[in-house]
C-alpha cells in the first residue's frame, strides 16, 4: 500500500511540475505577444498606420475641399458656368450676376433672384466661397 501511495504522490508531483511549466510558458508567450504588439504600435515607420474605420484629418479635409470645389461659386462664376445649372438659362444667369455679391446661397431667395423651386434644384450645386 505504501508503494502505491508513493506512486500516486509521484504522479501528482509530476503533474504539478508540468502545470507550473505550462503556466510559465503561457505567461512568457503572453509577454512576448504584448511586446510584439507594442513594437508594431510604436515603430518608427515612414508611413502612418491607421486603424480600420478611422479617417485621417487630411483625408477629411480633402473630401470637404473636393465637395466644395465641385460646387459653382455664385459670386465668381461666369454666365456660361451658371447657365450649366439645371433651370438656369442665360437670363437667370445674368440676373444672378447683376445681384452680386451674395453672403449665402439663400440670398438668391432673399434678393428674389430665384424662385423656391429653382433654388431647391440647385442649392446642392452652388456655394458662395
Amino acid at each position: 500500500m505504501a508503494a502505491q501511495k508513493e506512486g500516486v504522490e509521484r504522479a501528482f508531483s509530476l503533474v504539478k511540475e508540468y502545470q507550473v511549466s505550462l503556466i510559465l510558458a503561457l505567461a512568457g508567450l503572453a509577454f512576448i505577444g504584448v511586446g510584439l504588439s507594442a513594437g508594431k504600435l510604436f515603430s518608427n515607420n515612414s508611413e502612418p498606420q491607421f486603424i480600420a474605420g478611422e479617417k485621417s484629418q487630411t483625408q477629411a479635409t480633402n473630401n470637404v475641399q473636393a465637395e466644395i470645389s465641385d460646387k459653382i461659386n455664385i459670386n465668381t462664376a461666369t454666365e456660361k458656368e451658371l447657365d450649366s445649372l439645371p433651370g438656369i438659362g442665360p437670363v437667370r444667369a445674368e440676373k444672378i450676376i447683376e445681384n452680386r455679391p451674395y453672403e449665402s446661397i439663400e440670398d438668391l431667395l432673399n434678393k428674389k433672384v430665384l424662385g423656391e423651386a429653382t433654388f431647391e434644384n440647385i442649392k446642392d450645386k452652388i456655394a458662395t466661397e
